[in-house]
């Protein structure tokens, strides 16, 4: 490590082993920490570590220094994450990214909006899976039947993209007092209706 400092021409911090681990032990006998984090800052801290030449000790550098050279070191290190019975963190953790609902809204046709109103909420509140669907639906000219039979792969959201889970269910409808047979696509869980692929006379011909 030092002939790298050496190579780019800054002078190296040498530190006598014994003054740093009394330094250390000093301090952890006089205040004592909870982490090593604090630690370091308070080795910073002192007159010793601001004396050294070429320049003053971090905490940083005390850190890594008091690995190499094998300091002892009483005070635990830190643990990451939450300990166990404590409670949540407040303003931890990754934050969703939320939108305008109003915002949402204007770029949803007025006739499809209400069955979209728990959509346009999440997607609102931050739902990508939501906001994965609009995005569909808009590509699609809003056809829940065109999301799940679409052929796009190049696209990004293809593998995610909603309507996928879909089966072919065949109905006979009577029009104008003649049977016909009505193919419709439907989601397989819910069996909600995703679209009509075609209408037949049973014969082979198409209404």
């Amino acid at each position: 490590m030092s002939d790298e400092v050496a190579k780019r021409g800054r002078k190296p911090l040498i530190l006598d082993k014994a003054e740093f681990q009394r330094t250390v032990t000093d301090l952890e006998t006089e205040k004592g920490f909870s982490n090593r984090s604090t630690l370091w800052k308070a080795v910073e801290e002192t007159a010793w570590a601001k004396s050294l030449l070429p320049r003053a000790l971090t905490a940083q550098v005390a850190m890594m220094k008091a690995e190499e050279m094998q300091i002892l070191i009483n005070t635990p290190k830190g643990k990451r994450g939450r300990s166990k019975g404590e409670g949540p963190v407040v303003g931890g953790g990754r934050k969703k990214k939320t939108f305008s609902l109003p915002m949402l809204e204007s770029g949803v046709p007025v006739e499809e909006r209400a069955g979209l109103e728990k959509t346009l909420q999440k997607a609102a509140n931050g739902s990508l899976k939501a906001r994965i669907k609009l995005n569909c639906l808009n590509c699609t000219n809003w056809q829940k039947k065109e999301v799940s039979l679409c052929e796009t792969r190049s696209c990004p959201l293809w593998d995610v993209r909603p309507y996928k889970n879909v089966k072919v269910v065949k109905e006979t409808i009577e029009i104008d007092g003649e049977e016909f047979i009505e193919t419709k696509i439907v989601e397989k869980v819910t069996g909600e209706f995703v679209g009509c692929q075609n209408v037949s006379d049973g014969n082979g011909g198409l209404v």
